[in-house]
């Protein structure tokens, strides 16, 4: 289960931007690039680096999390 949150980015593609990655707001420093429909955030942060791959699906987005190894996806539903 994850903690509900609301965040709102503006960037420009292929330019840094300092954001929160998640809701225990953890500062990153980020790109946001677009391939083939597929938008994609890499990411550093303390360290670490890894990105963020969100892609629309029939029923709303994916996310898929990827940092040292280990990955993750989120699948969002549209609502109305």
């Amino acid at each position: 289960m994850s903690e509900l949150w609301t965040n709102q980015v503006t960037f420009t593609l292929g330019e840094k931007v300092s954001i929160p990655l998640f809701a225990n707001a953890v500062q990153t420093t980020s790109v946001f690039t677009e391939e083939a429909g597929k938008l994609i955030q890499t990411f550093e942060s303390e360290g670490r680096k890894g990105t963020v791959v969100r892609e629309q699906t029939p029923g709303g987005m994916a996310a898929t999390y990827s940092i040292q190894g280990v990955t993750a996806v989120r699948n969002y539903k549209k609502v109305a």
